[in-house]
């Protein structure tokens, strides 16, 4: 059993899970959200409250494709409305669960409104116009929503390499404060 605890700056622990977090993400009220893929769901914890202790906002601790499943959940954003959106890797979706609620509905993949495949997503970022970015890992890509579907924006031979048009299991991406992508990781 592995054991994460996250400190403040001041070495203060804010959370306490038993397994590792995959994906973090800090929202407008500082909540601070962890995805575990080895449990199967994200857990969030207030960082202005006194308690370490996290709450369970999104699975049910097993792997499934159902809507109030995950399947080793990666990357993790939360809107301004605090919707949570999950890269459900291993059920090759996005996910969307709105606050407080325990079922999502699939915005993008398997299950999705658009045809559109995923293989292991792992990062997901939504903009100030509310279109989507996905890290697609398995298929070496990075894709966004537009207005009729998604399309490719690099890695789009959804060939591994290491040429500039190519993309080598990318895991990440960032954008700054004002939701601009600055940056894709390998």
């Amino acid at each position: 059993m592995i054991t994460t605890t996250i400190e403040s700056k001041n070495g203060k622990s804010v959370m306490h899970i038993n397994s590792s977090c995959t994906g973090l993400f800090v929202d407008i009220s500082y909540s601070l959200y962890c995805s575990s893929t080895k449990e199967h769901s994200v857990f969030k914890v207030g960082l202005d409250l006194n308690t370490s202790t996290p709450v369970v906002v999104a699975g049910t601790g097993c792997p499934g494709p159902v809507t109030n499943m995950l399947d080793h959940p990666h990357g993790l954003f939360v809107d301004e409305n605090f919707n949570l959106f999950v890269a459900d890797t291993h059920n090759n979706r996005i996910q969307r669960f709105q606050s407080d609620q325990p079922n999502a509905v699939t915005v993008a993949g398997f299950g999705g409104p658009v045809s559109f495949i995923l293989n292991r997503p792992t990062s997901i970022v939504v903009d100030g116009d509310d279109y989507l970015f996905i890290v697609d890992s398995g298929n070496h890509r990075m894709i966004r929503s537009i207005s009729k579907g998604f399309e490719c924006l690099f890695g789009c031979s959804g060939k591994s390499g290491a040429s500039m048009s190519e993309l080598n299991n990318p895991q990440t991406m960032s954008f700054d404060k004002y939701r601009n992508k600055v940056d894709e990781l390998h």
